[in-house]
């Protein structure tokens, strides 16, 4: 799994800090957009797979954007893999 740096994230965070709310939601609603429309290309053979790698790096970004601006979320996170596998387990 793709794993961000603390010099990336060191990166992010200055861009949390220096956008305002507004630029980062709208900036990341593009992004995913992207990312649908990469998939979408995907399944019809007009995308690669670096395409869907490509937008699949930039909403890695984004989420870290919005988690630095909104909040950690793992215990909603956590709740979620739960709920759709009961049998999990997730904690080490």
């Amino acid at each position: 799994m793709a794993e961000l740096t603390e010099k990336h994230v060191s990166a992010i965070a200055q861009t949390v800090r220096e956008w305002e709310i507004e630029t980062a939601v709208r900036r990341g609603v593009e992004e995913l957009a992207e990312l649908q429309l990469v998939l979408l290309h995907y399944l019809r053979g007009r995308a690669s797979i670096e395409d869907v790698r490509s937008e699949l790096a930039d909403v890695h970004i984004v989420l870290k954007h919005y988690e630095l601006t909104f909040g950690d979320y793992q215990s909603e996170l956590d709740a979620k893999v739960i709920k759709g596998n009961p049998s999990a387990s997730i904690h080490d």
